[in-house]
């Protein structure tokens, strides 16, 4: 299984193969998924010696995220699937990233920054080494996002929350001020999405035979593009 991800400005791509990660690429620098992904998956299928026809499915990031980087990291793969007739799998963003990391007393909060002072996010929970999202995929301030989860520390008696992604960073004297001992960080190298947490939830969908149809699945968004909000103010 190939699994793949450019929802956001970092690029990752993971082989697995019989239930083991064989080979994984991740970048976080500045260039455009359009001019390196299928140059990723090329490098990274050769260097073990497989072609996408020995691929029993790939996995791709659905979002939220990038606008422009969600829709070519789904069409690269359903070009991939369809063409090669192999079983596609979407798996959210947020809850790849929330596969990062694992906490018994701590809630897992992956934040995108989603700019206009907003992030994308969802709250989780762990158990057994499995993530339960115990909130909807939203566009929220974080200010507000603070309100939320002082309210499922109560609800699930946890007394932490970990937060990892981009959307950190800005915010992160707002989550300090009003959170203040309850934050904690993942580690360095689990702050982003990481295209090998994508594919272990994907292995797990491929072994319940939940696949996803390659003309119809759709990005995951959570709000209009900003063409989409100027079409809709009239000024296009």
């Amino acid at each position: 299984m190939l699994a793949v991800d450019s929802a956001t400005p970092t690029q990752g791509v993971a082989l697995f193969y019989d239930n083991r990660l064989i080979k994984e690429e991740f970048t976080n620098i500045k260039k455009t998924h359009s001019e390196t992904l299928m140059l990723v998956i090329d490098r990274v299928l050769n260097e073990c010696s497989y072609k996408v026809d020995d691929l029993d499915a790939i996995a791709i990031s659905i979002g939220p995220g990038s606008f422009t980087g969600l829709r070519i990291g789904l069409a690269t793969v359903k070009g991939l699937c369809q063409g090669a007739n192999i079983s596609l799998i979407g798996i959210p963003t947020l809850d790849a990233m929330a596969e990062n990391v694992y906490s018994d007393n701590a809630l897992i909060c992956p934040l995108l920054n989603a700019r206009k002072q907003e992030v994308y996010t969802a709250i989780y929970t762990s158990d057994s080494y499995r993530k339960n999202k115990i909130t909807d995929y939203i566009a929220v301030s974080p200010e507000k996002l603070c309100e939320i989860i002082q309210n499922q520390l109560h609800n699930y008696n946890k007394d932490k929350v970990i937060f990892l992604g981009d959307g950190y960073e800005p915010y992160k004297e707002v989550f300090q001020q009003k959170l203040d001992k309850k934050v904690m960080c993942a580690p360095l190298h689990m702050m982003y999405p990481r295209a090998s947490s994508m594919g272990a939830i994907a292995i797990d969908k491929y072994n319940k035979q939940e696949f996803d149809d390659p003309f119809a699945i759709r990005p995951l968004y959570l709000r209009l593009s900003e063409a989409e909000n100027r079409l809709g103010r009239g000024a296009l």
